[in-house]
């Protein structure tokens, strides 16, 4: 009989409990309306503006420079001769050269008609033609070595300081001055890796330079490096 007291006095405490705990206070809660906006995930980076094209101009060969045909900061456009260096040794070989083109022409030509009337041998009008193309080879040879003490604009550009005076003697490697096209700007950049997976050719990108603080620039990205950092 002492248990089944005990156990009924129990039943009752679970009674009482949870008639106390059945009413609870309400609770505060913050409504809005459902709209629809657009979402971004946006990432900032420090980059490197620099021109898409740009190259440091240089001689090739060891020579004294006779004109120069720029002026600093000057815009030029794609072939502009630039600097130009004594090509006067190079001018005489041309012209010797050139006469025995000439002649070697000639000799073919009189040579394929003495062929066409069997006046002379078909062995006879290849060692001409040879002498021809050898000509022709020795033209080209002085002609690119000309082309070579002549400076010119590998594009569309601006020049930078000129770095070199008339009657020096530019040497190979030596900085005449930079061309950069700035028709259009490269930003290098580097991001975080958790954001490789959302990168793709196309997306479009806002940046801001220090020296224009009131201007945002716009341009998508064109390249991704294939390597990872």
């Amino acid at each position: 009989m002492k248990f089944f007291a005990l156990t009924l006095m129990c039943f009752s405490l679970v009674i009482i409990s949870t008639q106390v705990t059945s009413n609870p206070k309400p609770t505060a809660v913050f409504v809005a309306e459902v709209e629809r906006v657009f979402f971004v995930d946006e990432m900032e980076a420090l980059g490197t503006l620099q021109a898409a094209e740009n190259v440091n101009l240089t001689s090739a060969v060891t020579e004294r420079l006779t004109k120069i045909n720029f002026n600093d900061n000057q815009r030029v456009k794609k072939g502009y001769v630039l600097v130009e260096m004594d090509i006067s040794e190079e001018t005489a070989e041309l012209a010797e050269e050139s006469s025995r083109y000439d002649e070697a022409k000639s000799q073919v030509e009189r040579v394929r008609a003495l062929v066409q009337r069997s006046s002379a041998s078909e062995s006879t009008l290849d060692e001409r033609e040879r002498e021809l193309n050898t000509a022709k080879a020795r033209l080209a040879a002085i002609e690119s070595r000309i082309n070579q003490k002549r400076i010119k604009a590998p594009f569309d550009g601006v020049v930078g300081i000129r770095n070199i005076s008339v009657g020096a003697l530019a040497q190979p490697g030596m900085l005449i001055t930079t061309i950069d096209d700035d028709s259009q700007m490269k930003l290098d950049f580097s991001v975080p890796e958790v954001f490789l997976s959302s990168l793709k050719i196309g997306l479009n990108i806002e940046a801001k330079a220090s020296a224009y603080p009131n201007r945002v620039f716009t341009g998508t990205v064109t390249s991704i490096d294939s390597r990872i950092d």
